[in-house]
């Protein structure tokens, strides 16, 4: 059981996942994406993932449901705005 891990990407991923909630959505899928592969390199090599990838990924995953949830919400205004208020004028 070698520690080859880079421990330095889970606080990249953390990184990224705070930025993800607080200013930059679409760093979450990247955070995501960089947490699983972090996660999963642990995993293969036989190591104890470091508690930040873990809370990064997770992070992550909630900036990726907020930007959707934004993308939901600017497709329902343009949808309101040139299909029912247009229709009216």
């Amino acid at each position: 059981m070698n520690d080859n891990v880079d421990h330095s990407k889970a606080t990249t991923v953390l990184i990224l996942g705070v930025l993800s909630l607080l200013c930059c959505q679409i760093l979450g899928p990247v955070a995501w994406t960089m947490g699983t592969n972090y996660l999963n390199t642990c995993m293969i090599e036989g190591v104890e993932a470091d508690s930040k990838g873990k809370i990064g990924r997770i992070l992550g995953i909630l900036g990726t449901l907020l930007m959707a949830f934004y993308l939901f919400l600017a497709c329902a205004g343009v949808f309101v705005q040139f299909f029912v208020l247009g229709a009216n004028s």
